[in-house]
């Protein structure tokens, strides 16, 4: 991934600097994307905010969000891969979790020392977590390290659970 871009802001990063975290063997261990919030944050700043509910920093009162068949209708998160390799965008329905009947909490954590990828040195600038991976069909090239994904199933009216992984291809 070489940019990320939050609802118009868009973040530079160098090359390496995403953590998928397939590649270390951990799959979906890490249950949210970690990365850096403050452009949702921003592009959100005028949205009734709710108190934080850990481990999330950012937190709406969701009555008041709006809805979308992709999820909540909140801006989208737009991870834009590198050489061409197209963008993953993260629709409300992978970016907000509902944590309770009235709040919904964006589901990517600040990434800061104790968490995931931070060892005080230099960190990733993104570990993608599981929640984003839901509803995605992912495939992962181990030999190439490469990642190809759907984007969400939500928008081709459909969802992994009405998949049949058993059968051979």
């Amino acid at each position: 991934m070489k940019q990320r871009s939050d609802c118009g802001d868009t973040v530079q990063y160098d090359a390496g600097a995403v953590a998928w975290t397939w590649l270390s063997g951990r799959a979906s261990a890490i249950p949210y994307t970690v990365l850096f919030v403050a452009a949702f944050a921003n592009a959100t700043a005028e949205r009734k905010r709710a108190p934080a509910v850990a481990p999330f920093e950012l937190c709406y009162d969701s009555r008041e969000l709006g809805s979308t068949r992709l999820g909540y209708a909140v801006p989208q998160v737009d991870l834009v891969m590198e050489g061409g390799g197209g963008n993953w965008t993260v629709f409300g329905g992978n970016s907000m979790v509902q944590v309770d009947d009235n709040t919904a909490c964006f589901g990517f954590l600040e990434m800061k020392e104790g968490r995931y990828g931070h060892g005080g040195g230099e960190a990733p600038a993104v570990v993608i977590g599981g929640f984003q991976m839901e509803n995605n069909l992912l495939v992962f090239d181990d030999e190439k390290g490469q990642l190809g994904f759907s984007g969400l199933l939500f928008g081709r009216q459909t969802t992994c659970s009405n998949f049949n992984f058993t059968l051979a291809a």
